[in-house]
């Protein structure tokens, strides 16, 4: 398992929503935040992410990330595809990952 972070800028005058991710090189992956309950640290999956127009949304640690699963081989470029709901897909390229 490992984790992915990323900046994503909308620059459109219509929000997107991103609904998924997927890779060929991973099993599953999911979109999660960071939550602080009472002291205590915690990460809570989401079915959604809202990029306001005109806005962009941070995945960092601490914050929203990607949790990446099944990942046997992390060596060169590692593709990750957005999907949104309105039926776009955009594929980023991370060039780092750690296992």
């Amino acid at each position: 398992m490992t984790v992915a972070y990323f900046v994503l800028a909308n620059p459109s005058a219509e929000a997107l929503t991103i609904s998924g991710a997927e890779s060929t090189r991973a099993d599953a992956i999911e979109m999660h935040t960071t939550i602080l309950t009472d002291g205590n640290t915690a990460m809570r999956r989401l079915t959604e992410v809202e990029v306001p127009a005109g806005e962009r949304v941070v995945f960092a640690p601490g914050g929203h990330h990607l949790m990446v699963f099944g990942v046997t081989d992390i060596d060169g470029p590692f593709p990750i595809t957005l999907s949104f709901t309105n039926g776009k897909r955009i594929t980023a390229v991370f060039s780092k990952l750690a296992l």
